[in-house]
């Protein structure tokens, strides 16, 4: 099948309504996969209460200083055990019939589409599993200039992603604006300037105050304060 919509949403929109099996697994093009990735991936939905299971995500070895940073920001188990869990498509299994029943991914979102369907999921009732050993290895980001650009396109899309579900998170807890945040950029300032971990420090501001400016601007764009 050929879909003419763009977006990753619509892509897997179009392989799930041609699927023909009960249980589908995701990953993404710039991934490789571990050899008995799918057989450990797909465990987990043999109980009907899990409606996604997740794998670990690496970056492609050998990998640069930046590039283990990133690997940091796809900490899979981290989101699969949040308050409201969110899955990472480039290492997701679910049955197709869980998928179905919360309406697929919404294509008109260009990112940050599997986080909203992972709130769907979890709205339905559904619990999520980690699985580290279901491995799938991704080609990282390897300049800061890139994290800095990656950053800015979560902020972006994660402010469409909270208005939509904003009754549900503020349920659950969640802020609008993260002090916390702020202190941690401060933080890694201090430590650049005192010169520890100059490394570590120059891709978190990177990525970090790149998605505090693509936060504002999504604030802007979508009339909606999440800073």
């Amino acid at each position: 099948m050929r879909e003419t919509k763009r977006g990753p949403g619509a892509a897997r929109n179009c392989g799930l309504r041609a699927a023909k099996h009960d249980v589908i697994a995701f990953t993404d093009a710039d991934c490789v996969v571990d050899k008995d990735w799918l057989r450990h991936l797909v465990t987990p939905l043999q109980d009907p209460s899990v409606g996604i299971a997740g794998g670990k995500i690496l970056a492609r070895r050998p990998c640069s200083p930046i590039e283990a940073f990133s690997e940091r920001l796809d900490d899979q188990e981290n989101a699969l055990k949040s308050r409201a869990f969110y899955a990472i498509t480039m290492n997701w299994a679910s049955r197709l019939a869980v998928l179905q029943e919360v309406g697929l991914f919404d294509e008109s979102f260009p990112r940050g589409e599997d986080s909203d369907l992972s709130y769907r999921v979890f709205l339905a009732g559904y619990r999520a599993a980690y699985t580290p050993d279901a491995v799938v290895y991704h080609r990282n980001p390897t300049t800061r200039w890139s994290l800095f650009i990656e950053g800015g396109q979560h902020g972006f899309a994660s402010v469409r992603l909270s208005k939509k579900h904003a009754i549900t998170r503020r349920q659950l807890g969640y802020r609008r604006i993260y002090p916390r945040t702020y202190l941690a950029l401060l933080q890694q300032l201090a430590a650049l300037c005192a010169g520890r971990d100059r490394s570590f420090a120059l891709c978190f501001l990177a990525f970090n105050g790149g998605k505090k400016i693509g936060k504002l601007l999504g604030s802007i764009q979508f009339g909606y304060l999440e800073l």
